[in-house]
Order: structure tokens, then sequence, then C-alpha cells
């Protein structure tokens, strides 16, 4: 997986994490990861097989370890996990101009609205 798909995948999160209520801290870490992630000047793949991925500033050793398997297979357990874990209509009303993650969640909440 290029850079570009991982800091696709970590905003997703952040953004699926935000829909389900969880700690804004961990929604701000994918996020600011996949800001970092994103610009990086040296290669993703160079940093996670030289280990050198966990040195850089602000990716912690979860967060290094979560990236190192999205480059290395492609996939990540916890992001499938967390897919699963809401209706599929919920990222896709994120497309929606105006709306964003605590609106979403907020339409979901009080309407029970799943899908655009």
């Amino acid at each position: 997986m290029d850079k570009k798909q991982v800091t696709a995948t970590l905003e997703e999160i952040g953004d699926m994490l935000e829909i389900r209520g969880e700690n804004p801290f961990k929604v701000q870490a994918y996020r600011k990861a996949a800001r970092i992630v994103g610009a990086l000047p040296q290669s993703l793949e160079e940093l996670v097989e030289s280990g050198e991925l966990r040195s850089v500033k602000g990716i912690g050793a979860a967060l290094a370890e979560k990236i190192s398997t999205l480059v290395r297979t492609g996939e990540l357990p916890f992001y499938e996990e967390l897919k699963a874990s809401l209706p599929a209509g919920l990222m896709e009303m994120l497309k929606i101009p105006g709306l964003g993650p605590k609106k979403v969640r907020r339409i979901h909440e009080t309407l029970g609205i799943e899908s655009v």
C-alpha cells in the first residue's frame, strides 16, 4: 500500500472513530498520523522496512505497527472491524458537502438514518 492509500485509510479510521463517539484524542491521533504520513519526504516503505517509522515524531508505537501492517499487507484488521461495526451508508453520508463525522453521528443517533 502506498503513502496516499495509507493516508486515506488513516483519515477514514479517524472519521469512523468519531462517528462511533470514540475518545477525541484517539480520533485526533489518527488524523495527525495521516497528515504526518502524507507529508513525509521519504518513502513510507523504506521507513517501515528500516524500522524507523517509530522514530517519526507524532507516530507512536501502536500507530507505527498499524501503518507497518498496512504497508506490508495492504490490509488492517482494526480497519475492517471498524468498517463492519458501522452501517455502510454512514461513510457514504460523509461525501455530502457540509456533513462531517459529528453531524453524521448526530443524524444517525437522533433520526436513525443509516444511508442517503
